[in-house]
């Protein structure tokens, strides 16, 4: 019997590369294979990787043979490929089910917000499966196992925002900059409206091409979706920074419990429960030692001095590997 058809559009993005990687490791039963779409387009050329020699490749178009024999369609390049890749599904009334990792498709009434970690059982019908922003996520994982633990009363978390979250433009115009004022050459500014090398930004410039104002809109939104899944954990008030880094969420979170906190009962838990924690014995995490791997981390972790209810706690993630994870886990459930 023929393998399910996956049909994975924006492979060459970084997170569509590391979804590619997740893929094969999980050793799932079905084929992938990459497609492109958009406003007059036939074909793109993919190039090779750095550490490869071979030619680069050619990706075909999606069409409709793709889309009628497609189990899956990943979605994981840019906004406007996103957009033609769904029009085209919604033209020739695939059946296939659509996991987008841009959160491009985030506000159509087909959209779904999809973690398995969170759900008792997958959604039923025709959805838009949305994989939730990797600082949605990595907050309410935490904040759930914290709560089994002790109850939480309120939550401050300030989100410090990688370049690669804004694709290889942002990356390549931050090391520029770099490089820049170390060779006192003008800075480029194309991305980030202006210096984010060796600075921290509350918000890009009105010039930039971020879009900031919808980014902490989505975090916010996946957010609560996720936390509304059980309703019992208070919404987090949250701060986006653009840090100067090239990958990895770094996160800033104070929590405030109900009750006093009963630090080694709270640590036992999480332990328990599986998670990565880097306490006193061990550095605590940064997003480059995060870099790659699995998950996410927290470490530390420290009673507010002026306030004996409440807790500070350091967590770090690699942001891509997050989300490829979690859109195979998606995939798999619907293979």
């Amino acid at each position: 019997m023929a393998k399910p058809l996956v049909v994975l559009l924006g492979g060459e993005s970084l997170v569509g590369k590391d979804f590619q990687a997740r893929f094969e490791d999980a050793g799932l039963k079905a084929h992938l294979t990459p497609a492109a779409a958009g406003e007059g387009v036939s074909a793109r050329i993919a190039p090779p990787s750095a550490d490869e020699d071979d030619e680069p490749a050619v990706i075909p178009a999606l069409d409709g043979d793709q889309i009628a024999a497609a189990r899956v369609i990943v979605l994981s390049g840019g906004a406007e490929e996103a957009r033609a890749a769904f029009a085209l599904v919604q033209q020739h009334q695939g059946r296939a089910a659509v996991v987008d990792l841009t959160g491009e498709l985030a506000t159509q009434p087909e959209a779904r917000v999809r973690a398995p970690f969170f759900e008792s059982k997958p959604p039923e019908g025709p959805v838009v499966h949305s994989i939730p922003h990797p600082a949605a996520y990595l907050l309410a994982h935490f904040l759930t196992h914290l709560h089994q633990s002790q109850p939480v009363r309120r939550a401050v978390a300030t989100i410090f925002e990688p370049a690669s979250m804004s694709g290889l433009r942002a990356i390549n115009e931050l090391q520029r900059q770099a490089i820049g004022l170390f060779t006192f050459k003008p800075l480029p500014k194309e991305v980030f409206g202006e210096q984010l090398a060796f600075n921290l930004i509350a918000r890009p410039a009105e010039e930039s091409t971020i879009g900031w104002a919808g980014r902490e809109k989505r975090i916010e939104r996946d957010l609560a979706s996720l936390l509304a899944i059980d309703g019992v954990i208070p919404m987090p008030s949250l701060r986006l920074v653009q840090a100067p880094v090239f990958h990895g969420y770094a996160v800033s979170l104070w929590v405030e419990f109900a009750n006093g906190v009963r630090i080694s009962s709270l640590l036992d838990h999480l332990r328990q429960e599986g998670l990565d924690l880097r306490t006193d014995e061990l550095d605590p995490p940064n997003n480059v030692n995060m870099a790659g791997q699995s998950g996410y981390a927290a470490g530390a972790i420290e009673v507010d001095h002026n306030d004996s209810r409440a807790c500070w706690f350091w967590l770090a993630a690699d942001n891509h590997q997050l989300c490829a994870e979690i859109a195979v886990d998606v995939v798999r459930e619907l293979l």
